[in-house]
This record gives C-alpha cells, structure tokens and sequence, in this order.
C-alpha cells in the first residue's frame, strides 16, 4: 500500500494514520487516540499539532474530526488512483 496523502509531502506518515482512522470513524476520542497508537501525551500533542495546523484536523467535544481539506486529500488520492492502471499482486489483489 503507498501512503498517497504522505507521498504528496503533506504530512508525515503518523498523520497519515490519523487522518486514515478518522475517515473511517465518525469522530475519534482524544484519549482513545492516545491509546490507539501507544503514544504519551507529548507524542500525542506533536501529531495532533502537526494535523490541526495544516487545518486537517478539528477537536470539538473531546473529540477529533476531519475537516473538510482533511477528506478532500483522500478525495484527490481517490481521483490520482482512478486515473492510473492498478496491477494484480501476487494474491490477486489490486496493489496501489
């Protein structure tokens, strides 16, 4: 799998898998996130900075959310990839 949205030096790859966990939540908790990647609170404030400056990421309620820049990266990976020919791995599976 290639990192599309880190690829396009947006974000490091960390951020990436932020952004990736709350496109596929409906809102993440703070402190859930925390948790989820094993990461102490100055880890934790480094990656939410990193994602909240460049205006990917919003806490509302205790909660993180994707912004609307945030899902449009996705938007645009989505855009390059269907313009592109994909191959078969060696499982059949389409790789990226």
């Amino acid at each position: 799998m290639k990192h599309k949205v880190t690829e396009s030096g947006r974000v490091s790859m960390t951020a990436e898998f932020l952004l990736r966990l709350l496109l596929a939540s409906d809102g993440f908790d703070e402190t859930d996130f925390e948790k989820f990647f094993g990461f102490n609170a100055e880890e934790r404030s480094f990656v939410l900075r990193e994602a909240e400056e460049a205006g990917f990421v919003e806490r509302r309620n205790g909660r993180l959310w994707l912004t609307a820049i945030g899902r449009g990266l996705f938007k645009e990976a989505r855009t390059s990839l269907s313009s592109t020919k994909s191959s078969k791995g060696p499982l059949g599976l389409a790789s990226i």
